[in-house]
């Protein structure tokens, strides 16, 4: 608990200007950080790609001179912030690799003229389409599934109780399925 209330004030502190402030969340956060890394790299093919390198392309992108270049509501906004940017990249890393199966040009991938991994690029469309219906039950799964927190980690953050917040995830999941068939 003290850690996550070092964090949140660290992440304040930044956010006012305080570039200091910058190492010690990226020092509070690390381990939760490459744990979430780990989990979505677990998915895909990284090729000597590691999670600590993912973190830290990703907290570089997201804080620019000692400065986050967005706001911030607090610590669980943060996570999801990082754990998006994390997705971004390995999208865009695989997209760079199908280009290169395809002996396409990266650029002109990049820059929409094919077509991208499809899977991905879907779940993000229709995770998108699932935080216009239930913005809470999206959060729900972004936490679960995307920052890899634990069952009762989520029913913390979202005051309710582990029971709930599992049969939510199993509906909401069920729901993405069948979007994606």
């Amino acid at each position: 608990m003290t850690a996550d209330l070092n964090l949140t004030d660290f992440i304040r502190r930044m956010q006012a200007g305080d570039r200091a402030a910058g190492d010690s969340v990226f020092s509070a956060a690390a381990s939760r950080l490459r744990k979430m890394a780990t989990g979505l790299m677990s998915r895909e093919n990284t090729n000597g790609f590691h999670a600590s390198d993912l973190v830290q392309e990703t907290f570089a992108q997201k804080v620019s001179g000692g400065r986050l270049r967005t706001s911030i509501a607090g610590r669980e906004h943060f996570f999801s912030l990082m754990a998006a940017g994390m997705r971004q990249i390995l999208m865009d890393r695989g997209r760079v690799r199908s280009a290169a199966k395809r002996q396409t040009p990266p650029v002109e991938y990049l820059l929409g003229n094919l077509q991208p991994d499809s899977r991905l690029a879907d779940l993000s469309l229709t995770l998108r389409k699932l935080e216009k219906l239930d913005p809470g039950g999206c959060r729900t799964i972004r936490m679960k599934y995307q920052q890899g927190l634990t069952w009762e980690e989520v029913a913390e953050a979202t005051n309710r109780s582990v029971w709930q917040v599992r049969a939510e995830c199993d509906y909401l999941l069920r729901w993405l399925r069948a979007q994606l068939l």
